[in-house]
């Protein structure tokens, strides 16, 4: 069984995420979207909250498992046997970025791979950040459509 991590904050998950996850469901046997705790990010929504809208937009891709860890993503990967991130690409400066933080989870546990997916046309531009601008104006957002469905 050919295992894949996708990893975030998801504060929240979008329909951007949402097209790399499904896009990586069609490409491995078992996909684990999971938040991670990030140190240097005050996120808006709290753990339970950010897995429990990660259920709920993941919750018609069959080989989908949701999680939160708070802790290394090597560490999850040794855990859970996983030796593939998939990662998704908008722009150049993302491109920059992950493929650094690809080389850094390589040295970390060698093992790990990573799988890069450029983001679907129309994807390029959503982000988490912006969603968040969106709720902090009292505005709804359609790239996170299932947060009023858990509030």
């Amino acid at each position: 069984m050919k295992k894949a991590l996708i990893t975030g904050s998801f504060d929240p998950i979008t329909t951007g995420h949402l097209d790399i996850i499904t896009r990586a469901a069609g490409l491995f046997d078992a996909v684990y979207v999971v938040a991670f705790e990030n140190a240097e990010k005050k996120c808006m929504f709290s753990p339970e909250k950010r897995l429990r809208l990660m259920e709920k937009a993941c919750s018609g891709i069959k080989n989908v498992i949701t999680d939160y860890y708070d802790g290394y993503v090597v560490d999850y990967m040794k855990i859970h046997g996983i030796d593939v991130i998939v990662r998704g690409i908008r722009n150049p400066g993302d491109a920059e970025y992950e493929l650094m933080m690809a080389k850094n989870n390589r040295k970390l546990y060698e093992k790990a791979g990573t799988v890069f997916l450029p983001a679907s046309d129309g994807f390029e531009k959503i982000s988490s950040t912006a969603v968040r601008e969106a709720i902090g104006r009292g505005e709804p957002s359609p790239f996170c459509p299932w947060l009023d469905e858990i509030r």
